[in-house]
């Protein structure tokens, strides 16, 4: 008896310290302990030897064993596979976040792209006006009228008023009268309000459109054609403080400059 169970602890331990799976591990350690049951309560019984008792527990145990180590086995199993689908879905989440950011950073990207093309053609159109009125102011300026635009037109149109136009039929006679044959170049100024619901695209176009206005009836009154320039300096060249209604009404003017 002592033999037997000495030979399958032995077994038992050399199983335990092995790579042996769940299954295999319940199952040596069932039979062991059925061994060791079965050898000990079989003589008391009188029917088995201690031998045939040792066997046959170690049937029994080894068999309820593997069952149990079965059952560890899977629950392992079922745990590692849970694991890795949850790791899973944190990395597709992370995924789905990492693309939102990307996504974000490449809309900023392009709208400071734009904005930057925006500052350069600006930037490109200033730098062409002051080249071109460099020219004009560069020679010597004999006299400038300053016209506010509210004497000269309505809000947002390049149509003279009655009052706009008595105030360039005097001005036309001076011109006549103390500078002919002189250069005569028309700047239009505006404020630095958008253009919202007008004909007119920008504030460029209506400075642009204001000048010209004022040209041709200047032209209409007898001054010479070919001595006339216009400039449009949209909102670029304030004379005072757009932030106020008083400045920006100051802004808003048609500047008559004769050069000799």
């Amino acid at each position: 008896m002592r033999t037997i169970v000495k030979m399958l602890a032995f077994v038992v331990g050399i199983i335990l310290f092995t790579g042996c799976t769940y299954v295999q591990r319940g199952a040596a350690i069932g039979a062991g302990a059925g061994a060791a049951v079965g050898g000990f309560w079989a003589p008391q019984v009188g029917t088995l030897t201690a031998a045939q008792g040792a066997m046959i527990g170690a049937a029994g145990g080894g068999l309820v064993g593997a069952l149990v180590g079965d059952g560890l086995e899977n629950m392992s199993r079922q745990d590692l596979e849970n694991e890795i689908a949850n790791l899973k879905r944190q990395l597709a989440e992370k995924d789905r976040m990492l693309g939102e950011k990307d996504k974000k950073i490449s809309d900023q990207d392009k709208m400071i792209s734009d904005q930057q093309a925006e500052i350069d053609r600006l930037k490109k159109r200033i730098a062409e006006l002051e080249a071109r009125t460099g020219e004009t102011r560069t020679r010597e300026v004999l006299a400038e009228y300053t016209l506010e635009g509210s004497v000269l037109f309505k809000s947002g149109s390049a149509e003279l008023t009655k009052l706009g136009q008595e105030t360039l039929d005097k001005v036309a006679d001076e011109l006549k009268k103390d500078y002919p044959g002189r250069k005569v170049n028309v700047e239009g100024h505006t404020d630095n309000v958008p253009i919202k619901s007008s004909q007119w695209k920008s504030n460029w176009e209506l400075g642009a459109g204001r000048a010209l206005a004022v040209l041709h009836y200047l032209k209409a009154k007898g001054i010479e054609e070919e001595k006339f320039t216009a400039t449009t300096y949209s909102e670029f060249t304030p004379k005072a403080d757009n932030g106020t209604k008083e400045g920006r009404s100051e802004n808003r003017r048609v500047v008559i400059v004769v050069v000799k």
